[in-house]
């Protein structure tokens, strides 16, 4: 007799779930419906084909298929800082992000609005106020469906085309990078990445060597009491010494990126108070670790001018004639 009535809804029931229902959450029609259970409610919601409106997010579609520099830039910041859900035959973005200013270009990009969290963690001594979140943006783009869930320990380096690596590097390092100026020694920078895949950490080793960028990596235990076992445990931090440094520098926010608005303005100031990099002597350029005087370019015409130099100071001088004098 139970089943029937709780199956049994009251003209009034069904007026307070049709006006509250597509605006309100759970917690509020429970208090408005105390007779019936949150199981109850959303069925006879679907019965009635009542639907939640978006409550303050706007659903956008991103077209991520072909690689251009602003989806380069996101799906480097979405590796780094950013995860994928996917439900049937869609997939969303997410990002949780704790820097305003990132959140702010991020939402200019996608056109998507923020909700800001506010709360209070306090853990190992570091106190996070605000989380800034942009959700439910969906996604059509066949080339990320296997970074969806838990990414950090699987994820691979994406096939990126040479010419949108420098804005791939550049959101990644936005998301994950950090660069400081070393204690020990005033005005040398160093630049870092802490991964959590070994293969996503041995590509961004090798991308970078392309560009004559040497970078070291190394293997760290997460002695944290929540990490996992054996491999589980292991993280992976990249980076670069201070000439290798500026040549990242120069990667991301080169002559080839200067009509690109997005990025962190903070971090590119940090290199800008750093000790200037070695150039070439000829061209101007920045200098890789390997390198003394010159580029590889310059090095002949370097080499020819030496020669030329070597012999003017060496020109055998004509003695005078016999007898004069």
């Amino acid at each position: 007799m139970e089943d029937n009535m709780r199956d049994i809804w009251l003209e009034e029931e069904l007026r307070t779930l049709e006006a509250w229902y597509p605006t309100s959450k759970m917690s509020t029609l429970l208090k408005l419906l105390p007779k019936r259970s949150k199981d109850g409610i959303a069925h006879k919601a679907c019965d009635l084909g009542l639907t939640k409106k978006n409550r303050g997010f706007q659903y956008i579609k991103v077209d991520l298929s072909t690689w251009n520099p602003q989806s380069a830039y996101l799906i480097g910041m979405l590796l780094a800082d950013g995860y994928i859900s996917s439900h049937s035959d869609k997939m969303a973005l997410h990002f949780s992000l704790t820097d305003k200013e990132l959140a702010e270009a991020l939402s200019e990009m996608l056109g998507a609005n923020i909700r800001i969290i506010r709360h209070i963690i306090k853990e190992d001594g570091y106190l996070r106020k605000d989380q800034f979140q942009i959700n439910k943006t969906i996604l059509a783009s066949p080339l990320l469906k296997e970074y969806t869930g838990n990414k950090s320990r699987t994820m691979t380096f994406p096939d990126v085309p040479t010419e949108y690596l420098p804005y791939f590097l550049r959101g990644y390092f936005d998301g994950d990078g950090s660069v400081s100026l070393r204690k020990d020694a005033p005005g040398l920078l160093q630049v870092q990445f802490s991964i959590g895949s070994q293969d996503f950490a041995k590509s961004l080793t090798a991308s970078l060597r392309r560009y004559g960028i040497h970078a070291n990596c190394k293997t760290y235990k997460n002695k944290s009491r929540w990490a996992g076992k054996g491999k589980a445990r292991n993280y992976y931090r990249v980076y670069l010494k201070h000439q290798d440094s500026w040549g990242f520098y120069f990667l991301i926010y080169g002559n080839r990126l200067t009509g690109f608005s997005y990025g962190l303005l903070r971090k590119k100031q940090v290199f800008e108070r750093a000790r200037p990099p070695r150039i070439c002597k000829l061209c101007g350029t920045w200098l890789g670790r390997h390198d003394k005087k010159v580029c590889p370019k310059c090095r002949r015409a370097w080499e020819n001018q030496k020669s030329l130099n070597w012999r003017k100071m060496h020109k055998p001088r004509l003695l005078p004639p016999a007898g004069t004098g």
